[in-house]
C-alpha cells in the first residue's frame, strides 16, 4: 500500500466517504462479465493438437469477455444494454462485423446513422486490433453455427 501522507482529519474524511458510497444502491450497476466455460475450465485448455480456427474461437471468447463486450450483449437470450449477437455474423456479413468491432464510428459515419440498431445506444470504440476484431467475429460465428446460448 502507498503512502499518501494525509493528515488524521483527511484519512477520517477519506474513510467516511468509502464507508457511505460502500452502502449506494447502485441497481445491480455495473453488471458482471458473463464467465464463459472455456475461462472458468482456465485459459490453456486446448489439447495441443487443436485446429488454428478452435484457436481463434477460444481467443475470441476471451477478448469477447475481456473487451466487455458480454456486460452489453448476450449470445442467444434477447437484447441486454445492446442487441443479441448470436445470428449477428449472418445478418451483417463477416467483413463488415470485423470492421464494425474496430471502429463503429467510421461505420456510422460511412451509413450516415447513429446509433444503427434503433433503441439501443450508439456502440463505443473498442479498441481492438484487426487481429482481434477477427478472433471475436470467429468466436461469434462459432456460436451462431452451434445455436449457443448464455447470457443475463
Amino acid at each position: 500500500m502507498p503512502a499518501f501522507y494525509m493528515k488524521d482529519e483527511e484519512a477520517k474524511n477519506v474513510t467516511a466517504f468509502l464507508r457511505w458510497i460502500s452502502h449506494i444502491d447502485t441497481n445491480g450497476w455495473p453488471p458482471e462479465p458473463i464467465e464463459l466455460a472455456s475461462l472458468i475450465q482456465g485459459p490453456d485448455k486446448l489439447p495441443i493438437d487443436s485446429p488454428p480456427e478452435q484457436a481463434m474461437v477460444v481467443t475470441g471468447e476471451r477478448l469477447f469477455v475481456s473487451k466487455g463486450c458480454s456486460a452489453c450483449h448476450t449470445l442467444g437470450k434477447g437484447p441486454l444494454v445492446g442487441p443479441d449477437l448470436l445470428d449477428i455474423v449472418s445478418q451483417s456479413g463477416f467483413d463488415f462485423l470485423v470492421q464494425w468491432l474496430q471502429d463503429p464510428e467510421a461505420i456510422y459515419v460511412e451509413l450516415g446513422t447513429r446509433p444503427i440498431n434503433e433503441g439501443f445506444p450508439p456502440m463505443p470504440a473498442m479498441n481492438v486490433s484487426r487481429e482481434e476484431a477477427v478472433s471475436i467475429a470467429t468466436f461469434l460465428l462459432s456460436c451462431s453455427e452451434g445455436d449457443m446460448k448464455w447470457g443475463n
